[in-house]
């Protein structure tokens, strides 16, 4: 289970990192995806921010309070994007990246949650 978890975990918090980092470069690509949804260009830099603060922590063995809000925050940016290009029409294929990683979150946090505390108390005898 340890090895499932650092391989899910330290791939999504390095994705994240890579992906903040990206969007603080404010590609042409992404600024006109955000042109299309409407919204401001300094958006990049705002969720930039919080992706690479949120891949560093997520990469924390420890500081789980903390680790649940960056959970939350990208849950809140994944399933934002996914609705914003609902809303304005997108195709799949355009959606897709969204999607993906939001399941790819999802997997991070199952496998963080799968493996701490939570589980010990699932298999302490009754």
């Amino acid at each position: 289970m340890k090895a499932l978890y650092w391989g899910v975990t330290g791939l999504f918090g390095v994705a994240m990192i890579g992906a903040g980092i990206f969007e603080l470069t404010h590609p042409k690509e992404l600024t006109d995806t955000m042109d299309r949804l409407g919204f401001p260009h300094y958006a990049l830099t705002l969720i930039g921010v919080g992706k690479i603060a949120g891949g560093a922590i997520v990469l924390v063995p420890s500081l789980d309070r903390i680790k649940e809000w960056a959970f939350a925050g990208f849950a809140v940016d994944f399933y934002g994007a996914i609705a914003s290009h609902g809303i304005a029409g997108d195709t799949f294929e355009q959606t897709a990246p969204a999607v993906f990683a939001a399941l790819f979150c999802a997997a991070a946090y199952f496998v963080w949650k799968t493996r701490g505390p939570l589980t010990q108390a699932w298999n302490a005898p009754a």
